[in-house]
């Protein structure tokens, strides 16, 4: 994992060596909150994924614990978390507040294709988020499975829901800026999207990941970022099925653009409405792209694109700037077709939120999730292929588990 950009140019400190795994660990039946720690279910780079429950009612559930360790190591013989000098302090605090208030805004929303945090609290000098636990197979499993293009049904039924979700995570304001196919989860009930991104001035940071980002997002084109942004990353995934392969890197494209229409690779097994709509989202200029997901949904109805008037500053989606570790995601290999379909994969999100430290002033205690609120997604035209999350890259874990971290 490497350490991002602040804002106003200053590199970030360089990782600093690691601790063996085991000396991150909190032990089993530690309490957490209001959870119960019974185990560990993943280990990453930006942080550690413990399988709990929430006593009396034992609800199985997850908790995720900020512990990047190229910037912070617990305190030996103790349950505190420190950053491993002061130079590291100021990304280590960026990084705990964006994982707060990535966590509030997941639990203000209600929607089946997000990823849902159940509670987030501050303890032992680092930040906590309770999740759900949820079944099923990543997208990237999915497509390493499935050895051939997907064809428009299959398509559409996890980019649709995919798309709902997108437009009332845009509506708060906030950005996603982390969509690639290990933070599409496949589960029973539909798609789940996992890990919103790091902070708005950070690109991403493994090779894999830039494949699905805007030239915005990227640092190859200095321009703002908007919802535009989050539908360019949900059509190159899109390319992936189709194709077998993402698009080239922004960066290189922005040099080069040898990027052929959709149109012409995927060949006739898709409709020319949705074939045209996936070539405008991966267009290298912004205002090229559709501007929203409403738009995108129309252009896929093959109503042409939506008038609309420029991109309000709320649109445009200003990121306060942050240094933040981010973890790498691991490609799953195709030796997992062998395992379950329903591998285990587990939620724990940070969040790119629009001016998340001015938009909002939240208290630092715990707080819960309220009572769900029904939620009336727009009209999905193919049945959707199942439900499940990954967060901040993958991590693997024991028989068939994969934890969103």
């Amino acid at each position: 994992m490497n350490a991002l950009q602040q804002g106003g140019g200053a590199a970030a400190p360089a990782p600093a060596a690691a601790d063996p795994p085991s000396a991150h660990l909190l032990p089993a039946g530690e309490p957490a909150g209001d959870f119960r720690l019974l185990g560990l279910i993943g280990e990453g780079a930006s942080g550690i994924v413990y399988r709990a429950d929430q006593p009396p009612s034992r609800r199985e559930c997850a908790v995720r614990e900020y512990l990047p360790v190229p910037l912070a190591s617990r305190v030996a013989g103790t349950e505190r978390v420190q950053p491993r000098s002061g130079a590291h302090a100021a990304a280590f605090d960026a990084g705990r507040l964006h994982f707060l208030d990535g966590a509030r805004v997941l639990m203000r929303l209600n929607h089946p294709a997000l990823a849902k945090v159940l509670a987030r609290w501050e303890a032992n000098g680092t930040a906590y988020q309770a999740m759900p636990v949820y079944e099923g197979p990543t997208l990237a499993q999915a497509l390493a499975r499935r050895g051939g293009p997907s064809d428009e049904q299959e398509l559409l039924g996890w980019l649709l829901p995919l798309l709902d979700a997108l437009r009332l995570l845009h509506a708060q304001p906030c950005l996603h800026r982390g969509i690639t196919p290990w933070n599409i989860v496949l589960a029973e009930r539909g798609p789940v999207l996992l890990d919103l991104g790091g902070p708005g001035d950070a690109p991403p940071v493994s090779a894999a990941a830039r494949r699905y980002a805007a030239p915005e997002v990227d640092g190859a084109r200095m321009q703002e970022q908007g919802p535009w942004s989050d539908l360019y990353a949900l059509a190159a995934v899109a390319c992936e099925a189709l194709t077998g392969h993402p698009p080239p890197p922004a960066a290189k494209r922005m040099v080069d653009d040898r990027l052929q229409p959709l149109s012409r690779l995927a060949g006739p097994a898709c409709g020319a409405p949705l074939l045209a709509t996936l070539d405008a989202a991966l267009a290298l200029r912004p205002e090229d792209r559709p501007r929203s997901a409403a738009d995108f949904l129309q252009r896929l109805q093959g109503g042409g694109p939506a008038s609309q008037s420029p991109a309000s500053p709320r649109e445009a989606l200003r990121i306060a700037p942050a240094a933040v570790a981010h973890a790498q995601p691991a490609v799953p290999s195709p030796s997992a077709a062998g395992r379950r379909d329903r591998g285990v994969v587990l939620v724990a999100l940070v969040a790119a939120l629009a001016g998340a430290a001015l938009l909002w002033l939240w208290p630092a205690d715990r707080e819960t999730a309220p009572p769900p609120a029904p939620h009336k997604s727009a009209p999905m035209a193919a049945a959707r292929s199942g439900d499940d999350l990954t967060l901040l890259g993958p991590v693997s874990s024991g028989a068939g588990r994969r934890v969103g971290m």
